[in-house]
């Protein structure tokens, strides 16, 4: 529905996932790095998240378990980053099959917003 300024009300929290361990454009030690976030969805529990590498196969992270529609979910992986500027994105995906978007759809004021986040490390 609309109300009398034309606007609508967010009904729906969509599925997403970010990382939280680390800042766009961080440097980190060449070799094993751990990245971690949390991951939620209005709709069901988190049932994975994944992370990819400079366009690479998406490698599977580790979600703890006990998460629930409308609840945050911690999740990690560890990547082998090799020296140099990597290009890291991660999506969740929940139990009703719902997985986030590589690209943004649009919505006024961007608030269902869930495009998968993209950062960038500079492994040394």
């Amino acid at each position: 529905y609309r109300d009398a300024d034309g606007a609508r009300p967010v009904t729906h929290m969509r599925v997403r996932a970010l990382v939280t361990s680390h800042a766009d454009g961080q440097r980190v030690p060449a070799g094993r790095v751990l990245v971690a976030g949390t991951a939620w969805s209005g709709r069901a529990a988190i049932a994975a998240v994944d992370v990819q590498v400079d366009n690479g196969d998406w490698q599977p992270a580790r979600v703890e378990p006990g998460s629930a529609a409308g609840l945050a979910a911690r999740w990690r992986c560890e990547l082998d980053l090799a020296p140099g500027v990597h290009t890291v994105r991660v999506r969740a995906t929940d139990g009703a099959g719902e997985t986030q978007p590589a690209e943004q759809y649009w919505n006024e004021l961007g608030y269902g917003n869930n495009m998968q986040q993209l950062l960038r490390l500079t492994a040394l």
